[in-house]
């Protein structure tokens, strides 16, 4: 005689759905964390990579970084991105693109710099400039030091402490744009334009690197304000107001 095969019971196939559900419910979260821990850490290595970036155009300039006035392709200004791929320290496009950027399209219009300087226009309005797209600000006080009341040609050897000078942070644009700045200013601004981005970790804080090379995670100290509370002085500080900040020079 033969046997009947076991099998399951409806109430013991819902039992194990039902314990299927819950561990899916318990460990989804700690997976969105992993993968957001995951992009987090890919972009602290862009910046990594960016920083070496910049050392090494330093370096063949006696201490220069690029500036936003001064350097030209033909008529339009250039900004410190396409210096840094023009001049092969960077040849990988996504290095200048945030995992969690608001625009990694752009990492497949690459544009081939060498002779050629046909770049993507960016913003369109724009006709005097050349762009290399980026994610990431650099400090506009290094950037534009002119307008601090700084040389135009401020060098690496005249920042004080390089560890607590912030050189480049995750950018964005101002209100209504879904665009990042290749800027940031060193304080908060109510029209949003050209700030840190605090858009790690749930929105919570941002990556930034520092002049001496190293680089960061550094949260915002008001979770339900990040945007403004980045800049207050347990976060990257606001240049008009906190003392010490991580912004000037001195």
């Amino acid at each position: 005689m033969k046997r009947s095969k076991a099998a399951f019971t409806l109430i013991e196939l819902l039992v194990v759905i039902a314990i299927i559900s819950l561990l899916v419910s318990i460990l989804l979260p700690s997976l969105q964390q992993a993968k957001e821990l995951a992009k987090t850490t890919a972009c602290m290595s862009n910046c990594r990579s960016l920083a070496v970036g910049f050392g090494m155009y330093a370096s063949e300039r006696d201490g220069e970084l690029p500036k936003e006035v001064g350097l030209y392709i033909g008529s339009k200004r250039a900004p410190w991105a396409y210096w840094l791929v023009a001049g092969g320290f960077i040849t990988e496009g996504r290095t200048f693109l945030c995992p969690i950027g608001m625009d990694n399209s752009y990492a497949d219009h690459w544009p081939s710099v060498g002779s050629d300087t046909s770049l993507h226009s960016f913003p369109s309005g724009a006709s005097n400039w050349v762009w290399t797209k980026t994610e990431y600000g650099m400090n506009y006080i290094l950037y534009v030091p002119a307008a601090f009341g700084l040389p135009k040609d401020t060098k690496l050897d005249s920042i004080a402490t390089l560890s607590e000078t912030i050189l480049l942070t995750d950018s964005v644009g101002g209100i209504g744009e879904d665009l990042p700045r290749e800027w940031v200013y060193p304080y908060w601004r109510s029209d949003r334009s050209g700030l840190a981005h605090p858009r790690h970790n749930n929105y919570s804080g941002t990556n930034a690197t520092w002049a001496d090379g190293h680089v960061s995670y550094v949260e915002a100290s008001d979770s339900s304000d990040p945007e403004r509370s980045i800049y207050d002085p347990d976060a990257l500080t606001n240049w008009k107001y906190d003392s010490p900040n991580f912004w000037d020079i001195e």
